[in-house]
């Protein structure tokens, strides 16, 4: 895709994402980007412009881009090398940066990805198994995010972390973190590359009222896939979990 394209697709998404939900630039530069792939505007291979040309044509400073394009490939929609700019990924298969499970279509039989991201931040004092493995007696905070992915495929997740190690969630705009690898700023933050993680799937009926609370509209039966990290020094990092239909998808690990 020539500039001229790429932008004339670009802007009206940022001004209809800034209009409508109030997001910060970064925001919005990371999820109308992420919003051309999916829709199949932006194709595997296609070059961005770079990093100064986007800066200098969307108005937002250079650091904002290199943000946003920083965030969009932790999440696997573009590949970034020093010297080679911005390449958007195959659909095809899942990136090498792979998650701790993945998503795939029964129906085409391709990875699924992410084509909306709505996320509140809650304290809660609910418990559950997060309660033990965290250990917090500051308090717990809770990543709720709905997603909608390629196929129209709901999913609802929680990540739930240690409020005191982890404040600058509870002070931030949610859609900051809309999508958005939060995995990875975890990693950052705890400056942990390399994690101890374990995972526990299960499948559990989910009945309609219960559906209708975590936006997944139809009861039935959906995967449960409960995931939990700590740094290699043993300092738990987050407890994680997914309610994904399991008549869309089939799950990797």
């Amino acid at each position: 895709m020539d500039s001229d394209t790429f932008f004339n697709e670009l802007k009206p998404r940022l001004a209809r994402l800034q209009a409508e939900r109030g997001i910060t630039k970064r925001s919005a530069l990371r999820m109308s980007i992420a919003n051309l792939t999916s829709e199949g505007v932006l194709s595997a291979g296609d070059r961005l412009p770079s990093e100064r040309e986007m800066a200098e044509k969307s108005g937002f400073s250079l650091g904002t881009v290199q943000a946003a394009l920083s965030q969009l490939r932790d999440l696997g929609f573009v590949s970034r090398r020093r010297g080679d700019g911005t390449v958007v990924n195959s659909k095809k298969e899942f990136d090498s940066r792979a998650r701790h499970f993945r998503l795939r279509s029964r129906e085409t039989g391709l990875p699924v990805r992410v084509t909306d991201s709505r996320t509140r931040v809650v304290s809660v004092s609910d418990q559950g198994p997060w309660t033990s493995f965290l250990g917090s007696e500051a308090g717990i905070l809770a990543i709720q995010r709905w997603l909608v992915m390629n196929g129209n495929i709901p999913v609802y997740a929680e990540m739930y972390v240690d409020k005191q190690r982890c404040t600058e969630f509870e002070d931030m705009n949610p859609t900051d973190l809309d999508f958005v690898n939060i995995r990875v700023m975890l990693r950052k933050k705890f400056e942990a590359p390399h994690t101890v993680l374990q995972n526990r799937l299960k499948s559990e009926f989910v009945p309609q009222k219960a559906a209708e609370e975590y936006g997944l509209a139809l009861s039935g039966y959906y995967f449960k896939v409960s995931s939990w990290a700590e740094t290699p020094d043993g300092v738990p990092m987050y407890y994680q979990e997914f309610l994904v239909d399991m008549s869309s998808c089939d799950l990797e690990f």
